[in-house]
């Protein structure tokens, strides 16, 4: 199976660099500013101490508030713990360093003092409307953070909801796939080995050996998320020689698999549904029929070209062609997005189905 791309590296960059932001947005460079200095800076440690907390706001949303409120539609709940965080964002800084008073004596240069001292000095300092204006600009900031921080939680912990929900629903259509597939398949195949048994042929022993080979496949490896390409290559070849078995001489089938799949790894059952439809509904018991498949690997990249002449489909056939190519489109976008392209190019004789899939 694939291993989950670590994310832990990924939270802690992200962490440190949120935190960097209130230092980044100092009005004075933090190399030109001494230990002291940069403890006197009471706006700036304020300014961090709102992003700690909207940073602990942030995984308390992302682990507790969303999953256990927000998507169990217990919104009133959910409103008010947002609201007291974000309230808490305001208070708690002004706890640790309330606001002083200050004069500039020197551009560049601040100085804070207490009320008593700028008496005594006959110094003026900065007028109550000044300070609530810098704790509305200091509100207003931290406001439009906290909602940003928000959003993005409720936005991460959504998709990835939303990509489980994808994963889960896929796999109980792929069981239902086999389901129904693969019996049917199995009744047909074991109908051809019946034949060659009655003619005493020599490949009916091989043929219950892919058979069985098959079932295995299908039933212990292919609940997994990735397979190995190799079996799964093998898979097909297995499908392809037990087809042939049924057909008779007016069908052309040519297949060819090229490539070294060595350490690479594929959904389960991608690529058989595809070759399943060129069988299904590419053949004619009547008219001569042609299939052509290729797959390709080239290096961490597999294409699948299938060709095949079009015969008369009742409307049952057409739903279920569609069905399997939505199924086969929805697996695509899930574990391989921007990494496939898959394009059908269909003629009044002929259909033409090329895939390429980067694996890695």
């Amino acid at each position: 199976m694939k291993r989950p791309f670590p994310l832990f590296p990924v939270h802690i960059l992200g962490s440190l660099l949120f935190l960097s932001l209130p230092i980044l947005y100092m009005r004075t460079p933090l190399s030109e500013l001494t230990w002291d200095e940069f403890l006197r800076s009471e706006m700036t440690l304020r300014d961090l101490v709102a992003h700690i907390l909207m940073l602990g706001f942030f995984y308390l949303s992302y682990y507790l508030l969303i999953p256990r409120l927000f998507t169990t539609r217990r919104y009133g709940i959910f409103i008010t713990v947002v609201v007291a965080s974000l309230v808490a964002v305001y208070v708690v800084p002004n706890l640790f360093y309330p606001y002083r008073p200050h004069f500039h004596p020197e551009p560049g240069k601040t100085i804070f003092m207490s009320q008593e001292a700028a008496a005594s000095l006959k110094v003026k300092l900065d007028p109550p409307e000044r300070h609530r204006g810098k704790s509305l600009l200091m509100f207003s900031h931290n406001f439009f953070v906290f909602l940003a921080v928000l959003f993005i939680a409720l936005s991460l912990r959504l998709i990835q909801q939303w990509r489980r929900s994808e994963r889960e629903r896929l796999h109980a259509e792929l069981s239902f796939l086999k389901a129904q597939v693969h019996p049917h398949f199995l009744f047909n195949t074991l109908n051809s080995i019946y034949s060659l048994a009655l003619s005493r042929s020599d490949e009916t022993a091989p043929a219950i050996v892919k058979l069985s080979e098959m079932m295995r496949y299908v039933i212990t490896e292919a609940s997994e998320e990735f397979v190995p390409l190799e079996k799964e290559l093998h898979y097909i070849r297995d499908y392809i020689d037990l087809q042939s078995l049924r057909l008779d001489k007016n069908a052309k089938v040519h297949s060819s698999i090229e490539g070294d799949p060595d350490n690479l790894l594929i959904a389960p059952l991608l690529l058989i549904p595809l070759i399943e439809n060129a069988y299904k509904y590419g053949v004619n018991p009547e008219d001569d029929s042609v299939i052509d498949i290729r797959i390709r690997v080239s290096g961490t990249r597999v294409t699948l070209d299938i060709a095949n002449t079009k015969v008369d489909a009742n409307h049952n056939k057409n739903i279920a062609l569609g069905i399997g190519l939505h199924n086969t489109r929805q697996r695509l976008e899930l574990f391989y997005p921007g990494r496939h392209t898959l394009t059908i190019d269909e003629t009044e004789t002929e259909y033409r189905l090329h895939l390429s899939v980067q694996l890695a």
